[in-house]
């Protein structure tokens, strides 16, 4: 990530910087410095800094950068790393030297301040301090992290946005300075990967969660009088390049039945590769099995009931929510069994001889016997779809490549269009509120409804997967209907 450092514009005595290397060759030959930092120059203006070796934070890395004066502020803006071949975001010599001319014709135009910004060399200086005592973006942001901590169940998002895209570049100025220009410029780079440490690296769905916090971070600083106006209110996600991602992607019949073969060939653990088919045929969210316990699930009765805690609610619908029971379906229930074994052979030797049964259902090996991670599942389907240079990978589907929670939304979707279930059994087979007023006064939880719809649905995908004639059930008998 690039930086700028600023000082005043009154001249002062520079140290000379030694001749720069005339080839990318030369520059790798540099030696590393011991004490003092090591700079080279061209006369052009560009420069390259060589830092210590073991200096805290830099190693030996060299990097490009230019002393210029803007705003009667003297600017040392960084233009990237070196790099002899240019990988990783790196500049070769004359890369290095293209981007100091982009620069210069913007500084003659007028319009340098933007091109840092997008550059992402850390952040554009700000057009004048702010008065003492003025509140800064980056302490704003300590307030609004502790206001979403108490709004959200997983305020982790928030934060990552935070660190890695908004304050690096607007952490230093006074919340009133901000202006919608600058929260434009901010979400532009992005969009088209030049902010903090992207890489040139575009994330155009990252760009909209990114205008989206701050939105509600301004608007956090309103409610509390800090600032009018929110500079973020104005802008229009689109125009901006930022797109919304809307998954749509389902399963279609032939493609459920290659999938549920191809988990056993793709290299997954067993834990893996149960939790994969209990996804498709259970429809809950990944996050809920992968936090479930033992103390959860009753296989004799055959229902798992999911505590509040482990819902994805807000913490505003806690407060009403209650324990949700998904009711199994025989094969489930023999999935579950499997992973029962496997838990308790991971279980460490001291909780055996306490007599201690186990905890996490989905059991890892890396984690002696806790819970499996979320990447675990993400990784097992990649290499479904993915595979080395010059090897075919085991599936390919036609459309982007589906993704574990695309095998809840293929649930879904075979419950109501291929075996006609009933829109509300099938949503709450989910567990997807209704709306408030269905909720007030219905407080039912149909569990024998759902329980039709999830044996069928189990037998659905059975006789895709053992080719057996798929029987579905005629849409004037609709399961969960009067």
């Amino acid at each position: 990530m690039a930086d700028i450092e600023t000082t005043t514009a009154t001249p002062r005595r520079r140290r000379r910087a030694a001749n720069l290397p005339r080839s990318d060759a030369g520059i790798e030959k540099l030696p590393n410095p011991d004490l003092e930092r090591a700079e080279y120059g061209d006369g052009s203006g560009l420069r390259l800094r060589v830092n210590p070796t073991g200096k805290s934070g830099r190693g030996s890395a060299k990097t490009w950068c230019w002393f210029v004066v803007l705003d009667g502020k003297r600017i040392n803006a960084t233009l990237g790393t070196w790099s002899k071949d240019g990988e990783g975001g790196g500049l070769t010599l004359s890369k290095a030297r293209q981007r100091l001319d982009d620069l210069k014709k913007a500084h003659q135009l007028g319009h340098l301040r933007e091109e840092l910004a997008k550059l992402g060399a850390g952040r554009a200086p700000a057009p004048a301090p702010g008065a003492a005592g003025e509140l800064l973006v980056k302490d704003l942001a300590k307030d609004f992290r502790a206001f979403i901590g108490r709004r959200r169940k997983q305020p982790g998002e928030v934060d990552r946005t935070l660190d890695k895209d908004i304050l690096p570049m607007l952490g230093e100025r006074p919340v009133r300075s901000v202006t919608t220009k600058d929260v434009r410029q901010l979400v532009e780079a992005v969009v088209n990967g030049t902010c903090g440490e992207r890489g040139g690296k575009g994330a155009p769905t990252q760009a909209g969660r990114v205008l989206a916090h701050v939105k509600q971070l301004f608007r956090f600083a309103q409610g509390r009088d800090d600032v009018q106006s929110n500079p973020a209110d104005p802008l229009d996600p689109e125009a901006l390049g930022v797109v919304s991602r809307i998954c749509e992607r389902h399963l279609t019949a032939t493609e459920i039945a290659a999938f549920w073969q191809a988990i056993d060939k793709g290299g997954a653990t067993p834990q893996v590769r149960i939790a994969l088919r209990l996804l498709l045929l259970l429809g809950v969210r990944s996050g809920e099995l992968l936090r479930a316990t033992w103390s959860e699930l009753d296989l004799e009765a055959a229902t798992w009931t999911i505590p509040v805690a482990h819902q994805k609610l807000t913490k505003r619908q806690e407060a009403k929510a209650r324990p949700w029971v998904v009711p199994l379906p025989a094969a489930a229930v023999e999935l579950l069994k499997e992973l029962q074994a496997i838990a308790k052979s991971l279980m460490p030797t001291s909780a055996k001889e306490k007599g201690l049964g186990p905890r996490a259902v989905v059991a890892s090996v890396a984690a002696g016997g806790g819970a499996l991670s979320e990447k675990a599942l993400n990784h097992a389907m990649r290499r479904l779809f993915e595979a080395p240079k010059g090897k075919t990978p085991l599936l390919k589907f036609d459309g982007e490549r589906p993704t574990p929670h695309d095998l809840r939304r293929t649930v879904r979707t075979h419950l109501g269009d291929t075996l006609g279930v009933e829109f509300h059994i099938a949503e709450r087979c989910l567990n997807h509120s209704l709306g408030r007023i269905a909720a007030t006064y219905d407080r039912g939880d149909y569990l024998k409804q759902r329980r039709e719809a999830l044996d069928l649905w189990a037998a659905y995908v059975d006789r895709l997967v053992t080719g057996k004639p798929a029987k579905v059930v005629p849409l004037t008998k609709k399961v969960g209907g009067a």
